[in-house]
């Protein structure tokens, strides 16, 4: 499209060339193994997990996900070309978990496994035969005891109101202990049903993402003796646990990954700081790094796909946050943010909302400031590849993030890498990952996430500075050829390499 406004995003964009195109060369015959990985979610968008499971699947190895089933969710399902074989879980199996880590024999685990993937692969589960004549019938001919009529009704009424009362306060009580304290106990059992699956797929290798799957791959790797792969996708004890107990989290987590952390084959994480801090914490002689970026593509033509969907003048500038629209992303002062910037920028959020009383929050807060619609605009989610055509529609990136927990001061957010790949520099949160990110690759700025003048100032000035923002743009244009995924699959496959070379597993 064509445009004779000012706006940056009409300004003439460097091509650069694409990384140095390097073909995965397949696995060396008799290398190729069946490698399980395993997730503690439906598979649905977890982009990290389908990325890793392609660029293994390309050099010849058979790869399945384990995953969650959810109502409406097929059992036995293929994404991607990966097939995908989703557990029913239970939330009693921590009662039975303490048994089954305490077995040590392959072959007794292998039948208790067994014996529990069979026992929960029905839909709908089995019920126990309702007794003849049901619940509460009478059998013909059977006595039926008389009422006891001596009780006084006012004894009567003030037993059911205490006993209402012990209900209210028992499930009042429930309510808080079962998320605050016993939700870290519930997953773990849930290890046991995935373990179930796992070990009925017989693999070479368990890849387990997420320290809340590593029960599931440590009990199935007794069966065979096999190798564990942890990928800590966060760090996982100083995550956003979104009001639950960070100590009882971090107590019974923490005991999981202290334990069992050392006792696998290899470890990867997304970001220099959790390699860092799991190396140091854990004495680990290695940590993968393997950042969450974006296959390579080459730039999106700048449009104005966002300024005409939105009724959005092409002359404005637009600063867009692309990503999951929740609590504690910096939204709010973004949206505060816009009130005391120039009227000429026009900031969009764009994304997924999971609670619909928070987005409505949010628009209330625009709406309250006087900005909903002149300043601010909102706009659902858009498909995983039409987000880079979206981005290249943009001036500018938001990623507000707040630093709440330690694992946000590490993140380097899948918001970044998007707008890197679509050539459209970044200004986000002064938080470490992003700070070393942007000292390497210059894609950008930093701000007070907290303080709604700093966003506003540093957007303004860094806008309006044109040959500083056309650096930018230059300087996207040049990471690109680096923070993409054809890069870090490197690392991934030789990692891979490592393990099963070290294990010599037969088939």
């Amino acid at each position: 499209m064509t445009s004779t406004t000012t706006s940056p995003r009409d300004s003439g964009r460097p091509q650069h060339a694409g990384p140095t195109a390097v073909a995965n060369e397949p696995a060396p015959a008799g290398s190729t193994r069946r490698i399980v990985a395993v997730v503690l979610n439906p598979f649905l968008n977890d982009t990290r997990v389908l990325k890793q499971a392609r660029s293994l699947r390309a050099i010849g190895h058979e790869v399945h996900v384990v995953a969650v089933w959810k109502p409406g969710l097929a059992f036995e399902d293929e994404v991607s070309g990966i097939p995908v074989h989703r557990v029913r879980l239970t939330p009693v199996g921590f009662s039975m978990l303490a048994r089954f880590l305490l077995i040590r024999r392959p072959d007794r685990m292998r039948r208790r496994l067994q014996d529990r993937s069979a026992a929960w692969q029905a839909a709908g589960g089995a019920k126990a035969p309702e007794t003849a004549g049901g619940a509460g019938s009478h059998t013909a001919g059977a006595t039926v005891p008389p009422p006891v009529a001596s009780i006084p009704a006012r004894a009567i009424a003030k037993f059911r109101a205490v006993r209402r009362r012990l209900r209210t306060l028992a499930t009042r009580t429930l309510r808080r202990l079962v998320p605050t304290v016993f939700y870290p106990t519930l997953q773990m059992g849930m290890n046991l049903d995935l373990a179930a699956r796992i070990a009925a797929l017989e693999p070479d290798v368990v890849h387990c993402h997420d320290l809340n799957t590593l029960i599931a791959g440590m009990l199935s790797s007794r069966v065979r003796g096999i190798p564990v792969v942890y990928d800590s996708h966060e760090l996982f004890l100083e995550r956003n646990i979104a009001g639950r107990s960070r100590f009882w989290d971090r107590l019974q987590w923490g005991i999981v990954e202290r334990r069992l952390i050392g006792r696998c084959a290899a470890v990867s994480t997304v970001a220099e700081g959790i390699a860092d801090h799991l190396r140091k914490r854990y004495g680990l002689d290695r940590v993968e790094l393997i950042r969450n970026v974006q296959p390579f593509e080459p730039p999106a033509p700048r449009s104005h796909v966002l300024a005409d969907e939105l009724g959005i003048d092409r002359d404005r500038r637009i600063a867009l946050y692309a990503g999951g629209i929740f609590r504690h992303r910096g939204l709010e002062q973004m949206i505060r943010a816009a009130r005391l910037a120039d009227d000429r920028i026009a900031w969009v959020v764009m994304g997924y909302a999971s609670e619909d009383a928070y987005l409505t929050h949010l628009k209330d807060l625009a709406r309250g400031e006087g900005v909903l619609g002149t300043r601010v605009y909102f706009r659902d989610a858009v498909p995983p590849d039409a987000v880079n055509e979206y981005a290249a529609s943009s001036d500018l990136a938001v990623v507000p993030t707040e630093a709440i927990c330690l694992s946000y001061e590490f993140e380097a957010s899948n918001k970044i890498f998007h707008s890197v790949m679509a050539r459209v520099p970044v200004a986000m949160s002064d938080h470490i990952e992003k700070r070393l990110l942007n000292e390497r690759h210059h894609i950008g700025v930093l701000f007070d996430e907290t303080d709604p003048s700093d966003i506003a100032r540093v957007v303004q000035e860094f806008l309006d500075d044109r040959p500083r923002y056309d650096a930018a743009v230059e300087a996207c244009g040049r990471a690109a050829t680096v923070l993409n995924w054809e890069h870090e699959e490197r690392t991934l496959l030789g990692m891979f390499g490592r393990v099963i070379e070290e294990a010599a597993v037969p088939r």
